[in-house]
C-alpha cells in the first residue's frame, strides 16, 4: 500500500482519520469524481510513462466534458488507484500519524484555463506545462511556468495568506509535524522541473523543493537527497511511492521512497507558514513537461 490507510475505509498502518467536514463541494469547484470508479468504468492504467503517450492538451477526462477544475478540488479518497507500487521496506512510516482530509487548487499559466494544463483520469492527477507558457499570475515574482496543486484549502483554511504573485489564497500550517504521501510518475521530459515542494508564504525557498537531476533527487537544486540508483527501476518514467515529513519546530525533513528512509536533513524555515505543493514547475522540454500523481494522503501529529 502507498500509505497506512485509505480514506475513511480504515485498514492497516496504525493511522486514524481526522474526518472533519466532508470535502466534497467546497469552494465552488466541480468535483471530477462522484465516487470511486467501478471496476467496469475505471480506465486501464499501465505501469510506465509510455501509457500517457505525448499527453495531448487537454488530456482525456473520465467521461463527458472536462470539468473546469477552478476553485478547491477535494483529494480523491476512493479506492486505491493502480498500478500497485511495490514497497521495498517493510516498515510503514505513517504508523502513529493521523490522516486528515484536505483539498487543493491549481496554479497554472494565468492566460489559459486550468483544464488545459491539468486533468484527472481514473483517479490520477495529471500536470503539464510548456516552456513558453506564462507564469501563474501577471505579477508573479518567479516568471517560470508552472502547473501545481497547492494544498490546504480545507484542513488549514483557517490560516489563510495571499502571497504576492500567487493566484488564489493559501492555507498553511505553522506547528506540529506533517507528512505527504503519494505515488508519483515523473516523465523524462520533466527532468529538471520541480515536482514537489513544502513551501512557505514568503518569497524564496522552503524546506523542500525537489527535482530530478542526473537521475537523482535533489533539494533546491543542489543537495542530493536520493540516489536514483538505489531505487529499483529508478525515479523517472515509473511509478514510485514518495513520502516527505516536516517537523515545524526542528525543521527536520525526512524523505521516503517506497517506504525506505532515504534522507534526513534540516530545511529552510522561510516565514514558518508551510504548505504542500506537487506538479511541475520549470520546463525546458520543447514538447512540454509532465508529471502524474495518485493515492495522495496527508498526515499530522
Amino acid at each position: 500500500r502507498s500509505g497506512g490507510m485509505t480514506g475513511a475505509e480504515g485498514g492497516t498502518g496504525g493511522t486514524t482519520l481526522d474526518a472533519g467536514s466532508p470535502p466534497s463541494g467546497i469552494g465552488g469547484a466541480t468535483a471530477p469524481d462522484t465516487g470511486a470508479p467501478t471496476a467496469d468504468s475505471r480506465p486501464a492504467v499501465a505501469t510506465d510513462a509510455s501509457s500517457f503517450g505525448d499527453s495531448g492538451t487537454p488530456m482525456n477526462s473520465d467521461a463527458g466534458p472536462a470539468p473546469s477544475f477552478e476553485g478547491e478540488i477535494p483529494i480523491h479518497y476512493g479506492a486505491e488507484v493502480g498500478p500497485v507500487v511495490q514497497m521495498n521496506c517493510p516498515e510503514d512510516p505513517t504508523v502513529g500519524w493521523t490522516e486528515y482530509q484536505d483539498a487543493f487548487h491549481i496554479e497554472r499559466p494565468y492566460n489559459v484555463p486550468v483544464n488545459t494544463r491539468f486533468s484527472i483520469t481514473g483517479g490520477i492527477y495529471n500536470f503539464w506545462v510548456f516552456p513558453g507558457d506564462r507564469p501563474h499570475s501577471v505579477d508573479a515574482k518567479g516568471r517560470n511556468p508552472r502547473t501545481e496543486a497547492t494544498y490546504g484549502g480545507l484542513h488549514d483554511k483557517q490560516n489563510v495568506s495571499g502571497r504576492p504573485g500567487v493566484s488564489g489564497r493559501i492555507g498553511f500550517f505553522t506547528s506540529g509535524q506533517r507528512m505527504y504521501s503519494g505515488d508519483m510518475l515523473i516523465e523524462s521530459n520533466a527532468v529538471g522541473s520541480a515536482f514537489f515542494q513544502i513551501h512557505t508564504t514568503a518569497q524564496g525557498g522552503g524546506p523542500i523543493g525537489l527535482r530530478i537531476n542526473g537521475g537523482n533527487m535533489v533539494n533546491n537544486g543542489s543537495l542530493t537527497v536520493v540516489n536514483g540508483s538505489t531505487v529499483p527501476g529508478g525515479l523517472v518514467g515509473k511509478w514510485f511511492n514518495f513520502k516527505a515529513s516536516l517537523n515545524t519546530e526542528t525543521l527536520q525533513v525526512q524523505i521516503f521512497i517506497n517506504n525506505c528512509l532515504k534522507s534526513t536533513y534540516k530545511g529552510q524555515r522561510g516565514d514558518g507558514n508551510f504548505y504542500f505543493k506537487n506538479g511541475v514547475y520549470f520546463c525546458d522540454a520543447g514538447g512540454g513537461c509532465r508529471t502524474h500523481y495518485k493515492n495522495v494522503h496527508l498526515y499530522k501529529k
